[in-house]
């Protein structure tokens, strides 16, 4: 009889995750040291990530305290300290050199801005004003911003520089909250700067595209004082 030659070494059959997993565990097996460093180093970066981000929260928080604190003695002391709004400009010039982006910077700004216009200190008011509304994102703080700059200009006599706000303002700000006073301080420089029939125009647009603002009304008034007849 023959012999019946019977293999004992049977493969089994693996699909492809398992190969993979198999040819990992391997790996991980002969570089075992290499891959206890990597885990060593992963566990550091996560370590200095999560704090170099809460340090930053933190710091951010002591900013906006300071920024608080400057603008409530402004509150407090503005109406008897004349010179209050001095050295408020003053201590929030000196916080905005650190290195604080984001919403305490842009609100920094914003603020100095104001307090510039308010000391008729325009010109430092048209910087910070635009600088504000150059690093924030577009909102109805932004278009007020860009209006008190126009303003500023307006107190220059740069009347040019401030139809060039106002016009902008008017493109962007298209369905703005505050359009129909764009257009209503775009139609009073126009009449300054010697342009009626522009004025007229910009004062009909608010007659008719609104009608239930405080400025129509204004409007109103404006072209009846200049003898100009509403269309």
């Amino acid at each position: 009889m023959g012999r019946i030659n019977i293999n004992k070494n049977i493969e089994i059959e693996r699909n492809f995750i398992e190969k993979s997993l198999i040819k990992i565990k391997d790996f991980i097996k002969s570089k075992s040291s290499l891959f206890l460093y990597f885990l060593i180093g992963l566990g550091v970066i996560c370590i200095i990530t999560v704090g170099g981000l809460w340090m930053y929260h933190n710091y951010k928080a002591k900013q906006l305290v300071k920024f608080e604190i400057i603008m409530e003695n402004y509150d407090k002391n503005s109406k008897k300290d004349k010179d209050a709004g001095k050295k408020a400009i003053g201590e929030l010039k000196e916080l905005s050199v650190s290195w604080n982006p984001g919403f305490v910077k842009e609100m920094i700004f914003y603020t100095l801005g104001n307090l510039h216009y308010i000391e008729k200190q325009y010109k430092e008011a048209i910087e910070y004003l635009t600088r504000f509304s150059e690093f924030t994102r577009p909102s109805v703080f932004t278009s007020t911003a860009l209006l008190k700059a126009a303003l500023a200009r307006e107190q220059l006599n740069d009347l040019k520089g401030a139809i060039d706000i106002y016009r902008k303002l008017e493109t962007a700000e298209s369905n703005s909250e505050v359009i129909d006073q764009i257009l209503f301080n775009l139609a009073r420089v126009m009449m300054k700067d010697n342009n009626p029939e522009e004025s007229r125009k910009y004062y009909n647009r608010i007659i008719i595209l609104h009608p239930n603002s405080v400025y129509a009304e204004k409007a109103k008034k404006r072209l009846l004082l200049a003898g100009l007849k509403s269309k």
